[in-house]
């Protein structure tokens, strides 16, 4: 994208970041919890805690992650970037499916 400003013109690169990392689910009690550990990307060493509850209503799901940003890129990145609004969203989505499997 190219914009003209006083006499001169400015370009603006747009770059599109997707996150990527590897996990390892390191411990699963059916239809309870479900622990991954991040081998890689922004979370690396950190790890995803879903806790499963089933009430009468259907069931309660608990997301909690524990993590540390150790590289500054991905500091950089994570409030320049809004990740943390990102990760919501995917969160969000990760909750609908995993809603979507256990109620059929």
């Amino acid at each position: 994208m190219e914009l003209e400003i006083l006499g001169g013109t400015l370009t603006l690169i747009i770059l599109r970041i997707q996150p990527e990392w590897d996990s390892e689910v390191i411990h699963l009690e059916r239809d309870r919890q479900i622990i991954s550990q991040f081998q890689s990307g922004i979370f690396e060493g950190g790890i995803e805690i879903w806790d499963l509850k089933k009430m009468n209503s259907g069931t309660e799901v608990t997301h909690t992650l524990v993590y540390k940003i150790n590289r500054w890129i991905y500091k950089v990145g994570w409030y320049v970037l809004g990740g943390e609004k990102k990760h919501d969203e995917l969160t969000e989505l990760a909750l609908k499916r995993l809603k979507s499997l256990l109620e059929g």
